[in-house]
């Protein structure tokens, strides 16, 4: 037996054999008690501690049977006897029954009934007593067990005069959850731990321990994200009754509200309004912050509607009343799924007055909720809880519910967004369209966006009736809709369903191209909307270049074509592969323009090939030598200005084919120096490439019509391009001879040994491109060779 209870075990022996009540009634007895129970090893000799204690506390209430908390005491001491050892209990208290086993379920159920019977706070050892029987319990927790301990333990330390017992039992609540959680994996036990190790932190500031303990449980609870750990820290560091307190926990409000915004998970929710109490228990003023208290009671709705707690909404309403609101919206606000307009986002905003009185509401809510809840993780099986839910809240519906045209609209959004997915079939989604759109009023504001919703399920998978009828529908919804978004999206699909059924249209000429105007139009309409509303204008243009182009495809107008290059962008794999085959016959009417749209193409795309095919088509413009009006050798001037801007890109093999090109189109036209500059140019382009054949063979080339025409200058430069390769390629010998010839062809034409050296290295001049694309950079020297 420890000291101290052997002190204790005195003084009530004594008092048995002297009788005389001021050893009983001496406050040294209970402080003998309280170092008594500090001095417990964990054992069953605590068993012995106990039964002192609760003698002594018996004998108390024999002395004064007034003082009915020591019988309480006394009751709860000897009860935790018969569970650690029912040999110790006094022969009078023995019963004839089965001795409890030694269980997590046992030692949870007798902490129940010391609660029951007595206030921690009236002794400082009845706390400690506490303190023992939860670390039995947690000792080898189950989940049953550490789930009444946790709603006990956290009642009792709200109720509790001096709740300075609880930081002790939670930690070691908190302790077993983590235990518990390494055990089955169960992300609620953690969160749990989290939970109960941070009050515990909270409530015994400075107290390393549970300071590790809260650590090491939210390094489970929050892999990696370390700004959330910090927060939670950051407040259970911070000195209580103290503003430093109450910011880190608004701090930490915030935060896990932004989290539960952000994944719109169930456990995150509860999460948050755990810390939300947090905030107000711990708060360092009288009145709490409304940054704390608004979403807090925001967070308790939207709990009940998780949850069907009345006592959640209740207590969400009254602090909501305190506040001056009434209708809270839910934490994270309705957004639509996969970036789609859901016209039932916000059934919550206008509907929550009415939760609690109409269970619809509720089912509603849940249901966008869960449809939320898919926008942010994309998975198929939450869409498929999502319809299910949806479902749910319209089914109960009658026709006059004031939600039930918003939440048909939901089920039908949901449904069209499963049937793209999954690739089903839209029968489903169309009828929930159609089922929506009869339920909005023909002066109802969301009708408009009933229409567009059925266009788009019409759209699924078109035939020339489901063409029509969505026609006609965003027509309607074009003339009465008024958000600026909304019109955007309309002309766009417009554009798209004209479009098909332009190609439908079979002989009947005149509706393909009245179609087709039509959603070049459109096309055009959205384009304007997305300037106006400062959306993202890629999809818009490249919805217009489609038009365009189908419009070039059934009239033939070069201007389209001219159009729809200018309007493409790389990366559209879609309609690049369109521009690509509507470039395989070029247009009669083949102008500038529209051979200028193609060169800056060429020059914007990565596509190699389709590169090439945009500038031989650009080519067409000029035409053999001499034709449609154009001086002799433009062609190979605008494919040699091509060549050069593609170079200076890094595109060197592209630009390689283009130089050969260019080469062979100046020689078509007579002008041979031209022809042997390109021949130089792809000569060094090869070199850099490290093609050193193809490069000899270019400069050879080159030099070869720069000797027939008699410039020896640019000869000799060609000649010590050939030398800087051959040394490059470990030739030594004839890269000397090459250089030798050159300075022999200098020196003939009267240059020093010296100038005709630096002559040699000198690149020869470019020659002006004639048509130079908008986005083209000119060159403002001349072009390196060697």
């Amino acid at each position: 037996m420890t000291d101290p209870a052997a002190a204790l075990a005195a003084r009530i022996e004594l008092f048995e054999q002297a009788a005389d009540p001021g050893l009983i009634w001496d406050p040294a007895a209970l402080a003998e008690a309280e170092q008594a129970m500090r001095a417990c090893t964990g054992d069953q000799s605590d068993a012995a501690v106990w039964r002192l204690i609760g003698m002594l506390h018996l004998a108390r209430y024999r002395l004064d049977q007034r003082t009915t908390q020591d019988a309480a005491v006394a009751g709860a001491f000897f009860a935790a006897v018969a569970v650690a050892d029912p040999g110790r209990l006094p022969e009078k208290l023995r019963g004839s029954g089965v001795p409890p086993g030694d269980s997590a379920g046992t030692w949870a159920g007798l902490v129940e009934e010391v609660f029951r019977h007595v206030d921690p706070a009236a002794y400082r050892h009845v706390g400690l007593l506490i303190h023992a029987l939860v670390r039995r319990a947690s000792a080898h927790p189950t989940v049953d067990a550490a789930d009444r301990l946790e709603q006990l333990l956290l009642q009792q330390a709200m109720r509790s005069t001096d709740p300075s017992w609880a930081p002790g039992a939670l930690a070691l609540l908190g302790g077993g959850l983590v235990r518990l959680y390494g055990q089955t994996g169960a992300r609620e036990l953690i969160d749990d731990a989290v939970h109960v190790l941070f009050r515990a932190a909270l409530g015994a500031p400075g107290e390393a321990a549970y300071l590790g303990e809260l650590a090491a449980a939210l390094a489970f609870a929050t892999p990696g994200d370390e700004d959330l750990a910090r927060a939670y820290l950051a407040a259970a560091e911070s000195a209580p009754g103290t503003r430093d307190r109450s910011q880190a926990l608004l701090a930490l409000v915030d935060l896990t509200r932004a989290r539960t915004a952000g994944s719109v998970l169930d456990d995150d929710l509860l999460a948050f309004i755990r810390v939300g109490q947090c905030a107000l228990d711990f708060w360092h003023e009288q009145w709490a912050h409304p940054g704390v208290l608004a979403p807090y009671a925001a967070g308790l709705v939207e709990w009940y509607v998780v949850t069907g707690d009345e006592r959640s909404l209740e207590a969400g309403r009254e602090m909501l009343d305190a506040l001056g609101g009434s209708r809270p919206m839910p934490i994270a606000p309705g957004e639509p799924a996969r970036g789609r307009e859901d016209p039932a986002a916000q059934v919550g905003g206008e509907s929550v007055g009415r939760l609690g009185t109409d269970p619809i509401v509720r089912l509603a809510l849940l249901a966008e909720r869960r449809w939320r809840r898919y926008g942010v993780t994309g998975e198929q099986a939450d869409l498929d809880v999502a319809i299910g839910a949806i479902r749910e809240a319209a089914g109960p519906a009658p026709p006059d519910h004031p939600d039930r045209a918003r939440l048909l609209a939901t089920l039908a959004n949901a449904l069209l967004e499963r049937a793209v997915v999954t690739g089903g079939d839209p029968a489903e989604p169309i009828s929930a369209a159609r089922a929506a759109l009869a339920a909005h009023a023909g002066h109802d504001p969301a009708r408009p966006e009933a229409l567009l919703l059925l266009s788009r399920t019409l759209s699924l998978r078109l035939t020339p009736a489901t063409a029509d009828e969505a026609v006609t529908a965003l027509r309607e919804a074009l003339t009465s809709a008024e958000h600026l978004t909304l019109r955007a999206d309309a002309y766009g699909l417009l554009s798209e369903v004209l479009q098909w059924r332009a190609g439908e249209a079979g002989d009947e000429a005149e509706r393909r191209a009245e179609d087709m105007n039509d959603a070049v139009l459109a096309a055009r309409q959205a384009v304007q909307l997305a300037v106006k509303t400062s959306r993202d204008q890629a999809p818009a243009q490249r919805l217009l270049s489609h038009a365009l182009l189908a419009r070039f495809s059934a009239l033939g107008d070069a201007r389209d074509l001219s159009e729809a290059l200018a309007l493409a962008r790389d990366g559209d794999a879609g309609l690049l592969t369109r521009l690509s085959a509507a470039l395989d016959d070029p247009p009669p009417a083949m102008d500038g323009h529209l051979a200028q749209a193609a060169a800056e193409l060429a020059l914007l795309t990565s596509d190699e090939d389709l590169t090439l095919k945009l500038l031989r088509f650009a080519e067409h413009h000029f035409g053999p030598a001499g034709e449609r009006g154009g001086a002799p050798g433009d062609r190979g001037g605008f494919l040699l200005a091509a060549a050069l801007q593609l170079a200076e890109l890094g595109r060197l093999r592209t630009a390689n084919a283009v130089l050969a090109r260019a080469a062979a189109a100046f020689d078509e036209a007579g002008e041979r120096a031209r022809a042997a500059d390109a021949l130089s140019r792809l000569g060094f382009n090869h070199a850099e490439l490290d093609k050193p054949d193809q490069a000899l063979e270019a400069y050879e080339r080159s030099a070869a019509v720069y000797r027939a025409l008699g410039e020896t200058r640019s000869e000799a430069r060609q000649l010590a391009g050939m030398g800087v390769v051959l040394l490059r390629t470990g030739d030594p010998a004839r890269a000397v001879d090459r250089h030798l010839r050159a300075a022999a062809l200098c020196a003939a034409a009267g240059l020093a040994e010296e100038e005709a050296s630096h002559q040699a290295q000198r690149p020869t001049p470019a020659w002006p491109p004639v048509i130079r694309p908008r986005r083209w950079r000119a060159r403002s020297g001349p072009a390196r060779c060697t």
